[in-house]
């Protein structure tokens, strides 16, 4: 079952990826078949205040397949899956801003977790096709703006190779 979210910032869509800023990865074997990711970047959320908190769930949809191109190369005709065993992440504000006097001003991240940590089985996981985080992000104030999160994914699973799938030639 999918955690729910108010907002959303999918790197997977033409929208989603000009939001998302300095995005860096890495994907490096480890000893005993395992496999370590790590995905970082700041995202652009421009979540306005109200008269209290403004407080909404944002879903990173982070695209972690690009990391898979620095693990050497599967078996000929697989692919490689990492299904997650162990992870930690963190988030906070990067940028804030108040258009007039400041009136309870306040800007803030929250929570921060993965599908994982909200439900979703890690056996439906794969650290090296798609990243879901879930930030309660808020703001306060009718004219502060929370405008950038910074974001920090690391993940180990087991590196383990499975059949490429067939593609139909059109």
């Amino acid at each position: 079952m999918e955690p729910n979210y108010d907002l959303e910032i999918n790197e997977f869509s033409p929208e989603g990826r000009r939001r998302l800023r300095s995005l860096h990865w890495m994907a490096y074997p480890l000893p005993n078949g395992r496999a370590a990711v790590d995905l970082t970047g700041v995202a652009l959320v421009d979540l306005v205040g109200d008269s209290t908190w403004n407080r909404q769930t944002l879903r990173l949809r982070l695209n972690s397949l690009k990391a898979v191109r620095l693990l050497p190369e599967p078996p000929n005709g697989r692919i490689w899956h990492l299904r997650p065993e162990m992870w930690s992440v963190s988030a906070a504000p990067a940028a804030v801003f108040n258009r007039n006097t400041a009136k309870n001003a306040g800007w803030a991240v929250d929570t921060c977790n993965t599908q994982w940590d909200l439900g979703v089985t890690t056996s439906d996981g794969d650290l090296l096709h798609t990243v879901d985080l879930y930030l309660d992000v808020a703001t306060s104030d009718t004219d502060g703006i929370l405008h950038r999160i910074s974001f920090d994914f690391r993940g180990v699973g087991r590196l383990t190779d499975r059949a490429a799938p067939d593609i139909e030639a059109r």
